[in-house]
């Protein structure tokens, strides 16, 4: 199943936002997707992105988000009804110049429509 998460970057020019994220992934090794980086209404530059969760359980899918989250950021503020969504940010980050926040959300509800 894959994930669609959001990277915010204080950069307002796509290119160099995209260079910064490409670099906090290759210094976290998490795993995950470029899919597009385009200029954010208030400020910056916002990228999307998807990982690959290979968890079909809620519990576990749960768990792997936890840990692919921790890669690259802590401090996560943890939202919404656990038993059916996960809704993860932060702004605290390990690796990433220029990062301001990762939103990562999930639903329970995305995991029967991907069976």
């Amino acid at each position: 199943m894959n994930i669609g998460f959001q990277i915010f970057h204080e950069s307002p020019k796509p290119a160099n936002a995209e260079r910064a994220i490409r670099a906090m992934r290759n210094g976290t090794k998490a795993q995950f997707d470029i899919l597009k980086v385009e200029p954010y209404l208030h400020k910056g530059c916002v990228a999307t992105c998807e990982f690959t969760l290979s968890q079909k359980r809620w519990e576990d899918v749960v768990i792997e988000a936890l840990k692919f989250a921790q890669k690259f950021g802590y401090g996560w503020g943890i939202s919404g009804k656990i038993e059916r969504e996960l809704d993860l940010t932060t702004t605290r980050f390990s690796h990433g110049s220029g990062v301001t926040m990762v939103h990562i959300h999930i639903k329970q509800e995305w995991l029967v429509e991907n069976q």
